[in-house]
């Protein structure tokens, strides 16, 4: 799977799974993820995680400027999914990031 279809999956798979609007997205991305969650280091996982998926989207963006496609075709869906997946919201609930992230012109940068 390459990296764009990769992104897809990741945000498919957080966006399409109903959840309780309380969860906290440490838990929500432990789903995303399919980590185990009795882990010590669970929060160290997600976060090593999140870090790497957002690699990926720093790469995709530079892939896809070096294609030459123009930014507007990759915003507002991937600065918002880059925004989410930022550690700093690990202990938000889910009902907090949920709107913003399940808008549906998000999905057009991955068509």
């Amino acid at each position: 799977m390459n990296t764009a279809g990769r992104l897809l999956s990741i945000y498919n798979n957080l966006v399409d799974k109903g959840r309780g609007n309380d969860m906290p997205m440490l838990k929500v991305w432990t789903e995303v993820f399919n980590l185990p969650i009795d882990t010590p280091d669970l929060e160290d996982d997600v976060v090593m995680c999140l870090q790497a998926m957002r690699s990926e989207m720093e790469l995709l963006r530079t892939k896809l400027a070096a294609l030459g496609v123009p930014e507007h075709l990759m915003n507002p869906g991937m600065a918002r999914f880059h925004k989410i997946t930022s550690s700093a919201y690990i202990n938000q609930p889910w009902a907090d990031l949920k709107e913003e992230i399940s808008r549906p012109e998000n999905r057009l940068s991955f068509l």
